[in-house]
This record gives structure tokens, sequence and C-alpha cells, in this order.
């Protein structure tokens, strides 16, 4: 859980994370996988630094659905692709 500890030892360095976007992102959709289990922890380790909540991160992977996959494995790599490339893009993540 590198992100949390990161966050906490920002305090004590005073690392220059104010302006970094906080991305969380991952490949199951938005229902499942950790995202749901990450977002409280990460939401207080933002306001031990004074980065807002958690409505300031901003989440790139598939949106909520009832299965796991898409079932092609073609439109899978694809969205696969755009996900990975929205979340390391440098300019702003639009969450819509």
């Amino acid at each position: 859980m590198f992100v949390f500890c990161f966050f906490k030892h920002s305090l004590y360095l005073n690392a220059p994370i104010v302006d970094a976007e906080i991305v969380w992102c991952q490949e199951e959709p938005m229902n499942m996988g950790a995202c749901m289990h990450v977002g409280p922890r990460l939401a207080t380790a933002m306001r031990a630094v004074n980065r807002g909540s958690y409505e300031d991160v901003k989440y790139v992977g598939r949106p909520p659905s009832a299965a796991t996959a898409t079932g092609f494995a073609t439109l899978h790599a694809t969205q696969q692709k755009e996900l990975v490339q929205k979340a390391l893009q440098s300019a702003p993540i639009s969450q819509y």
C-alpha cells in the first residue's frame, strides 16, 4: 500500500505534491476490484495532507458493470490500452 505511506510521509518531508493530480486506475469495472475498498483509505490519506477528499480523486477504469470483462478479446484490449493511456496522460483528466 505504497500510496498511503507516500501521503503520510509527505507530511513530514514537505514533499511538493500540491499540483499533482491523484488518479486511481484499475482494469476492473468501477464496482469491482479495489476501487471501493481503497477509496475510503485514500480519502483519509488525502485529508491528512490537506489534499482534499475522495471527490478529488480521478477515476480511470471501466464503468460499473455486471460483468468483469466485455467477452471480446479485441474490445478488452482496446479498452485496456485506452485506460492506461488516459491514466498516464500529461493533461488533466476529465471525469466524464
